[in-house]
C-alpha cells in the first residue's frame, strides 16, 4: 500500500519524513515537541533528569534531531535508543548530538564495543561473559566504555537478576575500561495514561477495546507488583552503595511514561526514560485512517524473513516463582498463563544476527517460534528490535531446557551457555506428541 503526501490532509503542526520506498512518515514540528517537553518536565521534579527513548519509529535519529532543535528549555538529558546503529548516527548529526548523554537500552554485541566507545555511547553489560568479551575488544580503545546493568526486578525480559548485580558491577569497576554509569529496571505493570485525541488507538478507551475490555485493562495495572518492582530495586541500590559499588555520578533510573503520566515520584529516582509522552510512533497524532494506511504499508514491506540466522546468548538466568515475563504479565504460550510465573523457569535472553537485514523472527509479533538443531524453541521478543543493512538484532527470551536437544546428541542436557552461538529459523509450533526434543 502506498501512502503518498497528497492522501495526508495539511497539517502545519506535522512535518513529513521521506520513508524512502511507498510510505510517507509525519512527525511533530518544533512548536508541537516544544509543548510536549514543557509538558512532561511539569511532571518531572527537580533534579530528576529526563532521556528520551526513540524507538519503532522509521527514522529515530531524525526525531531526536527535531527534539534537539525544539529543546529550549535544556529539558532533555540525553537520548535512549535500541539500535547502536541508531545512536552512532545520532553522534554525527551535529553539535547537540556531541552534548547528550546517549545510551544504546539492549544488549549489543561487544565487538561493538570500541565503536561505542569511541562515540561516548554507553552501553548495556548484560553478564560475565560479555564483560570479558568487551573488554578485550577494547585494549586498544582510546577511551572507556561508560555501562548500565539493566536489573530484571521481575519483568524477566530484562537483563539481571538482583542478586547477580552487584558481583558484575564489582567486575566492571575492577576494569580500566569500563566505567558503571548506571544501574536501571523497567516496571511491567504501570498503566500508561494518554489522551485519545493524541494518541488514538493506543488511547486507553482504545487499547480497553484491543485487550477485551476495561476490566482486562485495568487488570495490566498491577500497582502490588509494581511496589515489589520499586522494593527490590530500592533495596539493590542501597546494597550497591553500601558496598561502594555505585559511583557517585552513576544514575539510578526505572521510570518511564507510566510512572511519570501517573506522577508516581518513587519511581524517578535520578532519572526517567520517557518514551510515549514524547515520540510514539510514526503514526503519533495522526487521523484513524492515515494510521492504518500506515501500518498497512509498513507490514506490506516487512523486514523478509530469513531461512537461517545466528543468535548469540547474551544471558541465562532463571526467573524466580512470581516473576513476570513482559509486560501486564500477558499469556505467552508454553512460557506463562495469564499473570505471574507459578514456578521458577530458566530462560535465555538472545542476539540475533541476521544477514541483509533478515529476521528470523517476526517483528510485527511479540512472540514466535524458533527452531534449534530440529527442536522447537518458543521465543518471546524483547523490548526492542535493530535492523540494519548489516545485521538485524532481537533480543528473545527463550527455555534453554527446551533446546539441550534429542536424547543421545552433543546437545543433550546441557542447555545454554552466555557467549554460545546458536543457528535459529522460523517455523510453525512443534505438534505435541513431538517425541524428537525434550519439552
Amino acid at each position: 500500500m502506498v501512502l503518498a503526501a497528497s492522501t495526508v490532509a495539511r497539517d502545519d503542526s506535522w512535518e513529513e519524513i521521506d520513508g524512502g520506498a511507498s510510505v510517507v512518515f509525519k512527525t511533530p514540528v518544533k512548536s508541537e515537541l516544544k509543548r510536549r517537553l514543557v509538558r512532561v518536565r511539569s511532571l518531572v521534579p527537580q533534579p530528576t533528569k529526563i532521556m528520551v527513548v526513540i524507538k519503532n519509529v522509521h527514522d529515530p535519529v531524525q526525531w531526536a534531531v527535531q527534539l534537539d532543535e525544539a529543546d529550549e528549555k535544556g529539558v532533555i538529558h540525553g537520548y535512549g535508543f535500541d539500535c547502536a546503529n541508531a545512536a552512532l548516527r545520532y553522534r554525527k548529526s551535529g553539535l547537540r548530538s556531541q552534548q547528550r548523554r546517549v545510551l544504546v537500552m539492549y544488549p549489543v554485541s561487544p565487538g561493538k564495543a570500541p565503536l561505542l566507545a569511541d562515540a561516548d555511547i554507553e552501553a548495556v553489560v548484560p553478564g560475565h561473559w560479555w564483560l570479558r568479551t568487551a573488554v578485550d575488544a577494547l585494549r586498544n580503545a582510546k577511551k572507556q566504555l561508560g555501562v548500565h546493568l539493566f536489573v530484571d526486578t521481575g519483568m524477566g525480559r530484562d537483563v539481571l537478576l538482583p542478586d547477580a548485580a552487584p558481583e558484575l558491577a564489582r567486575a566492571v569497576s575492577q576494569q580500566s575500561r569500563l566505567a558503571l554509569r548506571g544501574v536501571m529496571s523497567h516496571l511491567c505493570c504501570t498503566l500508561y495514561e494518554s489522551s485519545t485525541a493524541r494518541h488514538g488507538d493506543t488511547s486507553p478507551k482504545a487499547f480497553a477495546l484491543e485487550v477485551g475490555g476495561v476490566q482486562s485493562l485495568n487488570n495490566w495495572d498491577k500497582p502490588d507488583l509494581t511496589a515489589k518492582q520499586l522494593s527490590r530495586f530500592q533495596q539493590l541500590l542501597k546494597t550497591m552503595k553500601t558496598q561502594k559499588l555505585m559511583p557517585k555520578d552513576a544514575v539510578a533510573h526505572i521510570g518511564s511514561s507510566g510512572t511519570v503520566s501517573q506522577k508516581m515520584h518513587a519511581a524517578m529516582h535520578d532519572m526517567v526514560r520517557v518514551g510515549r509522552l514524547i515520540v510514539d510512533g510514526d503514526t503519533d497524532g495522526q487521523p484513524r485512517e492515515v494510521r492504518r494506511a500506515i501500518e498497512d504499508a509498513k507490514l506490506g514491506e516487512e523486514v523478509p524473513l530469513a531461512q537461517r540466522c545466528q543468535a548469540l546468548v547474551v544471558t541465562v538466568k532463571t526467573l524466580p516463582k512470581g516473576w513476570c515475563v513482559g509486560y501486564g504479565c500477558e499469556f505467552i504460550y508454553n512460557i506463562q498463563g495469564l499473570g505471574v510465573l507459578q514456578q521458577e523457569r530458566k530462560v535465555a535472553l538472545l542476539q540475533e544476527q541476521c544477514p541483509d537485514g533478515a529476521a528470523a523472527v517476526n517483528r510485527g509479533l511479540s512472540h514466535t517460534f524458533l527452531q534449534y538443531h530440529g527442536c522447537y524453541v518458543n521465543a518471546l521478543l524483547a523490548h526492542g528490535s535493530c535492523g540494519t543493512v548489516v545485521d538485524a538484532n532481537i533480543s528473545s527470551v527463550l527455555e534453554p531446557s527446551l533446546i539441550a536437544g534429542p536424547a543421545g546428541t552433543e546437545h543433550s542436557g546441557k542447555g545454554l551457555e552466555e557467549g554460545q552461538l546458536l543457528e535459529v529459523s522460523p517455523f510453525l509450533p512443534p505438534q505435541p506428541d513431538s517425541s524428537k526434543c525434550r519439552y
